[in-house]
């Protein structure tokens, strides 16, 4: 087995950036959310001193149940936020390098050259054990964030 660096950084960029718009995403729907219940709370602070013996004064109830919905999108912005921060080790953690192992007793074979397990003795496939030469630092791609 062949691990190519380029098409696993590829892929981690690619996990990054999806990563990256899921977390923006459930941020814009939160601030969505929040603007929503906020221009409620905004319209009934305005309404509720000019409608008299109904008004906030006499139901603060009314408030807190208004106050309690504004708020009620925070939690998805941190989580959106926390999603954000923690892109680029999510975006490892979903596209792992994967190193050659033995398919009888899993002996890591990143170090071997010869077809068959030195742990086992079993007869290995040649694409298991073949090498493939570091790219060029001019073809390496930059480092990911």
């Amino acid at each position: 087995m062949i691990v190519d660096v380029i098409d696993i950084t590829r892929r981690r960029r690619t996990a990054f950036m999806i990563v990256r718009v899921l977390g923006l995403v459930v941020a814009l729907y939160a601030l969505g959310q929040f603007s929503a219940q906020l221009g409620g709370l905004m319209y009934l602070l305005n309404v509720a001193p000019r409608i008299g013996p109904a008004g906030i004064a006499q139901n603060p109830q009314l408030a807190w149940s208004h106050l309690a919905q504004v708020l009620a999108p925070t939690p998805l912005l941190f989580a959106s936020a926390t999603v954000w921060w923690l892109a680029a080790p999510l975006s490892r953690r979903l596209v792992p390098v994967h190193t050659p192992q033995c398919p009888r007793c899993l002996y890591s074979l990143e170090s071997v050259s010869l077809p068959r397990c030195p742990e086992c003795g079993i007869d290995l496939p040649p694409e298991m054990t073949e090498r493939r030469p570091s790219p060029a630092p001019s073809e390496r791609p930059p480092p990911s964030a």
